[in-house]
């Protein structure tokens, strides 16, 4: 068996750790340095394994050693390659099977095959970036099941928040409009923000800035009005689109109390029924 061939069987047994990883490692170590000590073997060892992102895990210090006892490799390059790898795994359409081995010393070739990933890494952490920005400008008053939604009392804050997130489609990115509509309620999805609702027309909007209609945001939205005791009407007047699509036909009893029981007066309910 050759050297790769060890080095990729020792990443492979279930090890747990630096510690109990060393004794295949020094032996593979030695066959290029016979000269050295073990314990001077095992000082170098571990020097490579602050390349490994993983740390005492040491996941991927078998495959440093290689590169370490094989290759002309820069080994701040590979700390970086690992990094991204183990980000880019978590993706479900990350390439089953992906082996670093296969690569031996072509770096570049690492590089290439997971640079798709690379620019969605980069994508998702300026969002992250953005997202943190923008939630120092309010206060976060509600977060479940993937849905956040951010107060904004102040209109320059409120100007800001487009600003950074760049949207355009909002009224409220002008500071004249943000004092009109001020405070505002964002609504986000994950790191995206997906609505706007303000007091002054009780409407909760899109990102094309028109009346909400996607029965999983609304019901995330509403179920935060319902919860800080927004007034029935306001909560009808969000759900106006989806009661327009859903009852355009006469309502039977158990329809109009499932309706009310959400927070819907029938005053306002039947401005959205067709008669």
């Amino acid at each position: 068996m050759n050297l790769i061939d060890n080095i990729k069987l020792s990443s492979r047994s279930i090890t747990s750790d630096l510690t109990s990883r060393l004794p295949v490692l020094v032996q593979q170590y030695k066959r290029y340095y016979p000269e050295l000590s073990d314990t001077d073997i095992e000082t170098n060892i571990r020097e490579l394994n602050q390349y490994d992102p993983t740390g005492d895990k040491a996941s991927f210090t078998p495959w440093i050693l290689q590169l370490h006892l094989l290759y002309d490799v820069d080994l701040t390059r590979v700390k970086g390659i690992l990094g991204t790898y183990l980000k880019a795994r978590k993706y479900p359409d990350f390439p089953k099977g992906f082996d670093l081995f296969k690569y031996k010393g072509d770096l570049d070739a690492i590089v290439s095959d997971l640079s798709e990933f690379t620019s969605k890494i980069a994508e998702r952490e300026e969002n992250t970036r953005l997202m943190k920005e923008s939630l120092e400008l309010g206060e976060i008053v509600y977060k479940k099941d993937g849905y956040t939604i951010l107060y904004v009392e102040n209109p320059e804050d409120i100007v800001d928040v487009c600003k950074t997130n760049n949207i355009t489609s909002w009224c409220i990115g002008s500071l004249v409009e943000a004092e009109l509509y001020a405070p505002v309620w964002f609504l986000i999805k994950g790191t995206s923000f997906v609505g706007s609702y303000s007091d002054y027309d009780k409407i909760l909007s899109d990102r094309y800035n028109e009346r909400m209609t996607d029965e999983e945001h609304l019901s995330a939205f509403v179920g935060y009005m319902r919860q800080d005791r927004f007034h029935p009407d306001a909560i009808c007047s969000v759900m106006g689109m989806v009661l327009r699509k859903k009852y355009q036909k006469e309502m039977s009893e158990e329809e109009i109390s499932q309706v009310i029981d959400m927070g819907c007066s029938l005053r306002v309910l039947y401005l959205y029924q067709t008669l």
